[in-house]
């Protein structure tokens, strides 16, 4: 990384550099409330002299440096290395913080002279090993170079993913470069020249230059001047037949001068004593400040959109991530997503996989079309001991597709009860009919064997997955009990261990069945902000809506393979195409710009959880306060609501009874925090008077309380 000017050596000096002012891109447009860089664009760019009329025509070797002059760092230079212990865990399987694995990597340069670079990066690696080693921080059974293989290509894709082009001094360059001049990049960097390559390659412009000279390659650096004798020894040409281009003044200009060579400074303004001295002594939070600046710049982004909610994108992005880390941690390599909210799951996470080359093909991804119903199905008893506790008021029509029947079934049966199944039966497994149903001999054969087959076609549509027998299997879905994972479990035998955005109350918790929720739980106690992030959980499920039908049963066909029947209602459908479809569109941008954004990449320090609070915050201010547009979204998602679990309901609609009543202001006195879920109904209340009475004498005081008290305690 470029060093400090000044003489006194520092263990910081050897990673001091700039923080550039980045253009906006087309991908990422700059936002007048908050910025989508760091820091901000008002910075004056540098003013960069013509190089070809600085470089005279008797020069034909031009040597330039290459961080702050041919590529910046979008983040402190400090914050690379945070970065790299934050995402290096998972593949290295460590579970100690990465405040303390940044630590120990910083305290092994004691072993080395770091102030002039004179280490390569595997022996940094192999003292930061045997520390880590030394104190069980790494698996036993970690070999060095699986160790040191894994830390150089995170290292690199780290740096990928921070830098960009310095476009004026290229478009420079390339002017030289038809002149015939020939180029080499003269660095002084912890990391190989192979490396420097890459990152070239990344930026499209490693064709610009002849070589590449490191000085942890050769032990020599810039800023000694013991690095420019050995480049001309090995290009075998004379110091008078190259100049020199940097940006810092001692290692790239009055050293090349030194050593014979012509130079020329490249004086940044962002690079002023000012800040350099700032930069030093605000390093240790800048991480926050640009996740904090980075989460709300893209918010802003969001709720100015007319893609209502799909701020939510940030919450899919982390938990896609948090579950990546944990299949990696836990050497998962088979991962199924559920149908149907897994649908949209499954397109975030093969996205952020495209992102992450390190990682790519690592985890096979599989998509199970399941659903409550068909979970419930196949884990149905006899009719001895099956209560059918789930149902409430139904139709027998309703009842019996939940029970695998098919229509011929159902009409043969209709015809002897002479009766219409489809009307609805109130609390139906109370009543006379029910019992007259399941005591017909035609109803009882039916049953079992709709049950059994259910369960042959499942294992037969399970198997087809190619998933290795015996190895323990991921379940990812939205959440909420977990019941579709038990009904894996139990069906298959198989070894499972269920990621959910959310858990609340799982159905089961059994061996060989293990449930984690991700961004709030209830396991094995509640999660930070759970009452908050909680409170919406239809919007979570809405915003992931799959464009297919929901499993009502599995059947066998003429040549003995799974057949998965769906029902995809008209109310879903046309939901899905009108308002959900372009809503997912926005938030796929959105998550694959939130992929590359580095400031993202480090969400906590040192114990203190810098995620949680912004995600709370987001949703609780996405929850109460609701214009009109938004208003009618939500309305519009209620009308394509479907819950075929126990009670077939479509649309989904609330009563104000249920929202202002003695017992909501008494949880109000008793738990503030537990009332959020009646107060986000008020934008769903139909009245307009009584939702604009509420929402200024209820909704705003609280979004008040929780953003100013709450998520600062």
């Amino acid at each position: 990384m470029k060093k400090e000017t000044t003489d006194t050596p520092s263990p910081e000096l050897a990673f001091e550099s700039a923080v550039a002012p980045e253009p906006a891109t087309a991908t990422e447009p700059a936002q007048t409330s908050e910025p989508a860089t760091e820091p901000a664009a008002a910075e004056p760019e540098p003013a960069v002299e013509p190089l070809p009329t600085l470089v005279p025509a008797k020069y034909e070797h031009v040597f330039v440096d290459f961080f702050d002059t041919v590529v910046f760092r979008r983040v402190h230079p400090f914050d690379v290395i945070k970065i790299w212990a934050e995402r290096v865990r998972a593949p290295l399987k460590m579970s100690c913080d990465a405040a303390v694995l940044y630590t120990v990597r910083m305290e092994s340069l004691s072993q080395f002279d770091f102030s002039n670079l004179r280490y390569t990066y595997r022996e940094w690696m192999e003292v930061l090993f045997s520390r880590l080693y030394n104190e069980d921080l790494v698996h036993r059974e970690m070999e060095f170079e699986d160790f040191y293989q894994i830390s150089l290509a995170t290292e690199e894709n780290v740096e990928k993913k921070v830098q960009f082009a310095n476009e004026k001094i290229i478009g420079q360059l390339r002017l030289l470069k038809e002149q015939n001049k020939k180029l080499h990049i003269v660095s002084d960097f912890y990391l190989p020249k192979s490396s420097v390559r890459k990152f070239l390659e990344n930026l499209g412009v490693a064709g610009l230059f002849d070589s590449i000279f490191v000085s942890c390659d050769h032990k020599k650096t810039k800023r000694e001047g013991t690095l420019y004798p050995a480049v001309l020894e090995q290009l075998d040409i004379k110091a008078d037949q190259g100049f020199m281009i940097g940006d810092n003044y001692r290692s790239d200009f009055l050293n090349a001068r030194k050593n014979g060579m012509d130079a020329h400074y490249i004086k940044h303004e962002y690079n002023s004593v000012f800040r350099k001295i700032t930069h030093r002594v605000s390093h240790a939070n800048s991480c926050r400040r640009r996740f904090q600046k980075a989460w709300r710049g893209y918010e802003a982004e969001c709720r100015q959109s007319t893609s209502c909610f799909s701020e939510y994108a940030l919450i899919y992005y982390f938990f896609t991530e948090k579950l990546f880390f944990n299949l990696e941690a836990r050497g998962i390599g088979h991962v199924i997503f559920l149908a149907r909210e897994g649908w949209m799951l499954k397109k975030f996470f093969e996205i952020y996989m495209e992102k992450n080359p390190l990682v790519r093909g690592r985890v096979k991804v599989h998509y199970l079309k399941i659903s409550r119903q068909t979970a419930g199905l196949m884990r149905l008893k006899p009719l001895g001991k099956e209560t059918f506790s789930q149902v409430g008021s139904i139709s027998v029509h309703d009842f019996m597709l939940g029970c695998g029947f098919s229509l011929e079934q159902e009409k043969e049966l209709a015809e002897e009860f002479e009766r219409d199944f489809s009307e609805t039966v109130e609390n139906f497994t109370q009543t006379r009919l029910y019992a007259e149903l399941v005591a017909h001999p035609k109803f009882r054969a039916f049953y079992e064997k709709n049950i059994a087959e259910n369960k042959e076609a499942f294992r037969r549509y399970y198997a087809s997955l190619g998933i290795p027998a015996g190895k323990e299997t991921a379940i990812v879905d939205v959440g909420w009990t977990g019941r579709m994972q038990d009904a894996i479990h139990e069906i298959t035998g198989e070894r499972t261990i269920g990621f959910y955005l959310g858990l609340k109350e799982p159905a089961s918790l059994v061996a060989g069945s293990s449930k984690h929720g991700l961004i709030f739980s209830t396991q094995p106690y509640h999660s930070q902000f759970y009452d908050i992030l909680s409170v919406n959980a239809q919007l979570y499920e809405q915003l992931l809506m799959a464009p297919h039908g929901s499993a009502i049963s599995y059947s066998l066909d003429e040549k003995g393979e799974s057949v998965v029947h769906e029902n995809y209602r008209d109310e879903e459908r046309d939901v899905f195409q009108s308002v959900v479809q372009p809503v997912q569109g926005f938030m796929v941008d959105i998550f694959r710009r939130l992929c590359d954004d580095p400031r993202l990449f480090v969400k906590e320090w040192g114990g203190e959880n810098w995620l949680y609070p912004e995600m709370a915050r987001m949703v609780a201010q996405s929850g109460l306060i609701v214009n009109g547009q938004r208003r009618r979204f939500i309305a519009e998602l209620s009308r394509g609501f479907v819950d075929n679990f126990g009670s077939v309901r479509v649309g989904k609609h609330y009563d104000v009874r249920k929202v202002l009543n003695r017992g909501t202001a008494l949880a109000w006195v008793k738990s503030p925090g537990r009332i959020l879920k009646y107060a986000v109904k008020i934008c769903t209340l139909k009245t307009a008077f009584i939702r604009r009475v509420l929402f200024v004498l209820f909704a705003l005081p609280y979004y008040i309380w929780i953003r100013f008290a709450l998520l600062r305690r």
